[in-house]
């Protein structure tokens, strides 16, 4: 009897290793499914730090050629109202040269009406 007791433990002990190892091996896949979910984290960490600064630096000059836009529109208004002021000034300058030259024909219109009489 204390053999087949024995033959039992030895068994069981046998049964025990043989889990035992079936355990480590599993420990050992699970560490190397976290050791691979680890990396993807930091690569997804990394692609997710990249793509801030992408974002930021396309924001950053989103912003710099709105202000140039509006810079350059601002520019462009002025221009044009130059331009209007300009024209507005050439037109007063042509009344004024057809008002003098009217007002030179018509003097010399009365003085020769005045010569001829």
């Amino acid at each position: 009897m204390a053999d087949d007791a024995i033959a039992l433990l030895r068994d069981a002990m046998a049964d025990l290793r043989s889990e035992v190892g079936l355990l480590q091996t599993e420990v050992a896949s699970a560490r190397r499914d976290i050791a691979a979910v680890e990396a993807r984290h930091m690569a997804l960490e990394t692609w997710r730090s990249r793509f801030e600064m992408q974002v930021a630096t396309a924001q950053d000059r989103f912003v710099g050629k709105s202000d140039e836009l509006v810079k350059e529109l601002s520019r462009f208004h002025a221009d044009l109202a130059q331009f209007r002021g300009e024209q507005s000034g050439g037109h007063r300058v042509t009344m004024i040269v057809v008002g003098l030259l009217s007002a030179v024909i018509g003097s010399i219109a009365t003085h020769l009406m005045h010569s001829v009489s």
